[in-house]
């Protein structure tokens, strides 16, 4: 039997949701099968990253706005998660 391809996994770490369409728009041109999961804040996304990595279905790619309301930011986000 054939595996059936998983879509690519997405986390996009946006506070304005504003631009949560055009994240979209953009990623769905990109990739024809993607799963994107939403977050506005660093703790929220850095609890997502973590559930993720433990249930062993780690994200093909966070996007992260560098500035984010509350104290951490998106820089601060990859220098905890960008080598995994």
């Amino acid at each position: 039997h054939t595996d059936t391809p998983k879509p690519i996994k997405i986390l996009v770490v946006e506070d304005d949701k504003i631009q949560w369409p055009l994240w979209e728009s953009i990623l769905k041109s990109a990739y024809s099968d993607v799963e994107i999961d939403w977050e506005t804040t660093e703790s929220g996304a850095e609890a997502l990253l973590r559930h993720a990595f433990q249930n062993n279905k780690p994200y093909n790619l966070v996007v992260a706005d560098i500035f984010l309301e509350g104290r951490d930011t998106g820089i601060d986000l990859w220098n905890r998660y960008g080598e995994a």
